[in-house]
């Protein structure tokens, strides 16, 4: 899913980028719209701000679940379907310095530093539907929608290591953390099963204790590893706190398992 890249994506992007209270598109968001419209793609949404002056996608029209929202030909879509993957961001950070780049429409909505608002679960779940062998992809709605509604994109179950691998950003809404996918006692290397939390976990207290033990063992690997890597270097700012933001989640969503875990323990074993 990391390897889409979208270049009609810019209209959903514009969801989460701040912008200034007016009821009008500007002229570079203008410019997109008509662009992808020339090109032969098909808009049941438009560009416009929430009260709070964040701006964002709203529906032109009822709209039933299942049905089209946006549909965006395949020639005006980078992607590895038509760049190689690892192609892909040089070639979008090559195209940001060419003024008559074709993509200009697009490359002039990009947000700038500071102008991007992140969320976790969004109320609205939509989804993109890409065929590797179609001429298109399309967004689909995934909830009936009035119109005037904003549309938004949910990211799914994700926890914050998978949340910044494949998108950049981290859960900072729910409390307390959740574990990481890597630390969850589920979790398999390659391969992409949600992982869901299990408040009521079943089990002898000799269960709790041994994953406890895991935990624990977790744990001082995390820290000598920490220890070992030395303080995030700042070259990067943004990436920095990124990093010493997820070590912290990281930390206290284990610290978190292990007292409620202790607690599981002390009820399983009064009762035996």
């Amino acid at each position: 899913m990391a390897q889409k890249w979208l270049l009609a994506s810019a209209l959903l992007l514009l969801a989460v980028f701040t912008g200034q209270i007016q009821g009008q598109m500007t002229a570079e968001e203008e410019r997109l719209v008509n662009w992808v419209l020339e090109e032969g793609a098909t808009l049941r949404v438009t560009i416009g701000r929430r009260p709070d002056g964040v701006r964002g996608l709203f529906t032109t029209q009822a709209v039933a679940k299942g049905d089209l929202l946006v549909y965006i030909p395949d020639h005006i879509v980078l992607s590895v379907k038509n760049v190689a993957a690892s192609e892909a961001a040089p070639t979008l950070l090559k195209e940001l310095h060419v003024p008559c780049s074709r993509l200009r429409p697009y490359l002039d909505v990009l947000p700038k530093e500071n102008e991007v608002l992140t969320g976790y679960n969004f109320p609205v779940e939509l989804r993109w539907e890409w065929p590797y062998d179609a001429a298109a992809c399309w967004l689909i709605a995934g909830i009936d929608l009035g119109p005037g509604e904003e549309v938004t994109i949910s990211y799914g179950n994700l926890r914050s290591d998978d949340l910044l691998l494949y998108y950049g950003f981290l859960d900072t809404q729910t409390s307390p953390p959740r574990l990481l996918a890597v630390d969850h006692p589920k979790f398999k290397p390659y391969e992409s099963e949600e992982l869901v939390d299990d408040p009521h976990l079943a089990g002898s207290p000799q269960d709790i204790e041994g994953e406890m033990a895991r935990l624990r063992a977790v744990q001082a690997a995390v820290e000598e590893r920490l220890a070992a890597l030395g303080p995030v270097p700042d070259h990067i700012p943004y990436v920095a706190g990124l990093m010493r933001a997820l070590h912290e989640q990281r930390r206290h969503a284990i610290r978190h398992e292990l007292e409620r875990l202790q607690v599981l323990l002390a009820a399983a074993l009064t009762i035996d």
